[in-house]
Formats: C-alpha cells, sequence, structure tokens
C-alpha cells in the first residue's frame, strides 16, 4: 500500500510520515519498500500531535498522512485543521491515505484543494488516496502572460 500511495519516491528526498498506526512498523515497511532510501524520514503518531505542533517547524517536500485503519486519534474537523496547516504551511506535496469508513469524503478533501488519486481495496476496506501538490494546484490562464500585457500592437495608434 506504501509504494502505491508514494509512487516512485525519490530516493534523497525528505519525508515526514503522520500515522495512526505503530510508528515503528511503519518505519519497517517503509525501509523494506525503498531499500535505497537515503532522503530524511521522519515517522510520528498522529495521537501524539499536540496542538499540531510538529516537531520541527520546517518546509517538507513530501508530507505524508496514513489512517488506513479506524482511526479514534482525531476527529474530523481537527483532521481538517491539520492538513489546512500542513498544505499550508509545512508541505510542498501532501498526500493523505483515509478509510472510507471513517467519515471521510471525497467532497472533504475537495474543500481543501486535493484531488483523489485513486483507492483502493484493502481487505475489506476502501482505502481512498487523495494528494495535493502546491505546484500543479493551480494553473494559470492562458491570459496571465507577458505576450499582451500593455497592448504592445496599440503603442503609436492611439493617445491614452
Amino acid at each position: 500500500m506504501l509504494e502505491q500511495c508514494l509512487g516512485e519516491q525519490q530516493e534523497t528526498q525528505d519525508l515526514l510520515v503522520l500515522t495512526s498506526e505503530p510508528v515503528d512498523s511503519v518505519r519497517e515497511v517503509f525501509h523494506q519498500a525503498y531499500p535505497s532510501y537515503s532522503g530524511l524520514l521522519e515517522v510520528h503518531s498522529l495521537a501524539a500531535l499536540v496542538d499540531f505542533t510538529l516537531p520541527e517547524p520546517r518546509r517538507w517536500p513530501l508530507v505524508c498522512v496514513l489512517r488506513p485503519g479506524l482511526a479514534a486519534d482525531l476527529d474530523k474537523s481537527a483532521l481538517n485543521r491539520l492538513l489546512a496547516l500542513l498544505r499550508d504551511l509545512h508541505a510542498d506535496r501532501v498526500i493523505h491515505v483515509e478509510n472510507d469508513a471513517n467519515g471521510w469524503s471525497l467532497a472533504d478533501s475537495l474543500a481543501l484543494g486535493f484531488s483523489q488519486r485513486t483507492a483502493l481495496e484493502d481487505g475489506g476496506s476502501r482505502l481512498l488516496i487523495f494528494e495535493f501538490e502546491l505546484r500543479t494546484y493551480k494553473m494559470p490562464p492562458d491570459w496571465l502572460n507577458a505576450k499582451h500585457w500593455a497592448n504592445p500592437d496599440l503603442w503609436g495608434k492611439h493617445r491614452w
């Protein structure tokens, strides 16, 4: 599941994983899936986050929030706040894995600017994978470019 979630993980890209699963098991599964990974890997429990203060205030290239089981660590509004904080201040790319039995829906993710990447069947439950990437969140429109600014074709034709 982790490989399908992260896809082609860059070997030097730092990664922060926030999970409702046991931290040591997630770390072990990650190292089995990506044996040549040499970047910084930090794994923290969602339940251990107090007032959403991350261990180190920095900007991460990738943050993965894993809640594949029935998680009682955060309610829906707290998870909304956490994802918004990660998206706005702490990450260039956020991947959120959620069990559909937790009450999370596509509308909840769309409201935060996430898009649904895929859905997986995992032992009778359905896992939803959502992604937010700052670089591709909003593509600039066609008219927003320097080509037609100040109407260069009208220079010398009209007096303003």
